[in-house]
């Protein structure tokens, strides 16, 4: 009772610490071990990558030797047109839920190495898809 009362703890407290034991043990805490409710589906994030797979990539003439994977996307091309070329896609392919142009612009900077060219003359004569591996 003594240590109750210094330290301000309420019967309701041992009550419910008491309760929540088995076997001895408290249980193990549950917060946190949920998915976030505002997370972006796997699956959305793969649309997103085939969409932008789908497209045409040049390979640099002059540093083929230094940057293997790097793949370079048409000059007139930039992250928002992409977004806007991605929109219409999802209805196409009746896609539930279109990604955000925030998320868009994460995932092409995060799980894309690919640049924008800002040189037409720099391209090489080949054009390639992407592969997904």
């Amino acid at each position: 009772m003594f240590f109750r009362t210094v330290l301000g703890i309420t019967d309701g407290r041992i009550a419910r610490a008491t309760a929540m034991k088995t076997d001895g043990l408290p249980k193990v805490d549950q917060r946190g071990r949920h998915r976030p409710y505002n997370k972006t589906k796997d699956e959305d994030i793969e649309s997103v990558k085939q969409f932008i797979c789908s497209l045409p990539t040049y390979e640099s003439h002059y540093s083929r030797q230094k940057n293997l994977n790097r793949r370079y996307l048409a000059p007139d091309l930039n992250i928002s047109k992409l977004y806007k070329l991605y929109k219409p896609k999802c209805t196409e392919y009746k896609r539930s839920k279109v990604v955000s142009d925030h998320i868009f612009h994460q995932i092409f900077n995060e799980k894309i190495v690919w640049l924008f060219t800002h040189h037409i003359r720099i391209l090489a004569k080949h054009v390639t898809h992407c592969s997904l591996s």
